[in-house]
């Protein structure tokens, strides 16, 4: 893997360019991510690249993207999620919002879906404070006689219109992809519900069918594993012009 291959999957994960990447430490454990730095060799993605993941810290994480950690929910969550799952706002496209016994029911199930399958919705923590601001990760669904990999996401509502949404779940298709090599991902929405429509729409998912899903109807977002990587192929080749932009220059100036 090149410069040019290190700076375009940097940029596809929204971390920034310039600076090495360094590990953090999160509670008792350090985060254990690959360290990388520009003079240093690393994995292609296509080579099943485990970059920025490490499903086996102490902390339980699994992602980290430049402003948050995503790591297993534990029960001791409910007080953090309870927030997000129980605002009657953020909750507007579900049938109700959620008791507290309903948001351990919910933590309960996710618990079980590590165990399961390996992956399913994670905590949110914002790096700068560590707190809790919602949840986010893959689920497997039932579509239509279909088993889909979805990516879902909740945000406690004080953190909404930051970005955090977007970045939290292009971490998690990303990790689809990477980790758990699915053909494609999907995001199942209502079509009234314009704000997770938008964090589709800016992880380049494509609005497809509407089906009848759970006594709602919800629009069929996607994007797959050969979308993803001709977005990854595209950004390449955007930094690699960028790069030799400035090399003319430099030669000008020289």
């Amino acid at each position: 893997m090149d410069w040019l291959d290190l700076i375009a999957a940097a940029l596809e994960c929204d971390w920034p360019i310039g600076l090495p990447f360094l590990p953090r430490e999160h509670g008792s454990g350090s985060s254990g991510l690959i360290l990388l730095r520009l003079n240093e060799p690393a994995v292609h993605p296509n080579e099943k690249s485990e970059l920025f993941l490490n499903q086996g810290s102490p902390s339980g994480m699994v992602l980290e993207t430049q402003r948050l950690v995503l790591r297993q929910l534990t029960l001791k969550d409910t007080d953090g999620l309870l927030p997000v799952l129980g605002d009657p706002e953020a909750m507007i496209y579900y049938p109700h919002p959620f008791s507290r016994d309903e948001v351990e029911s919910f933590i309960d199930k996710q618990i079980t879906r590590y165990a399961e399958t390996g992956h399913g919705l994670w905590a949110v923590i914002l790096k700068s404070t560590g707190e809790v601001i919602g949840d986010c990760g893959l689920a497997l669904q039932d579509v239509e006689d279909r088993k889909e990999i979805e990516v879902g996401y909740h945000l406690r509502r004080d953190h909404w219109h930051n970005g955090y949404a977007t970045e939290a779940a292009r971490a998690c298709i990303r990790h689809g992809f990477y980790k758990l090599r699915a053909r494609q991902v999907i995001c199942m929405i209502r079509p009234e519900n314009r704000p997770s429509r938008r964090v589709a729409e800016r992880n380049n998912m494509t609005m497809g069918r509407l089906v009848f899903w759970h006594g709602f109807n919800h629009l069929i977002y996607s994007i797959s594993r050969a979308e993803w990587f001709e977005t990854f192929r595209r950004k390449r080749e955007s930094v690699q012009r960028r790069a030799e932009d400035d090399e003319k220059d430099l030669l000008t100036y020289l």
